[in-house]
């Protein structure tokens, strides 16, 4: 979860990371927005992963660029806290 900047349009705005396993909680419904139900039971979403050579070695490509990559770059109009973070992770 993470909150939008301070001084920004997006201050008050509240932005859940899911990284493709949730849903949207607030839909349409006959021209209003209402929160949706619960799930009755959440099953995984994920696609299942291919097995293919060619897919694997383009993986690999990305996930080098991506580690060659400066953090500095990557966070470029992000919240220098970030930084840190990210710094830590590596």
């Amino acid at each position: 979860m993470a909150i939008g900047r301070v001084g920004s349009p997006e201050y008050r705005f509240i932005h859940i990371l899911d990284f493709g396993l949730a849903r949207e909680f607030v839909v349409h419904c006959d021209g209003k927005l209402r929160m949706r139900r619960p799930r009755q039971r959440a099953l995984f979403s994920k696609t299942e992963p291919v097995h293919d050579s060619e897919m694997l070695s383009d993986k690999r490509e990305v996930y080098e660029i991506k580690r060659r990559t400066e953090i500095d770059v990557v966070l470029e109009n992000c919240p220098v806290q970030l930084i840190k973070f990210a710094e830590h992770l590596r």
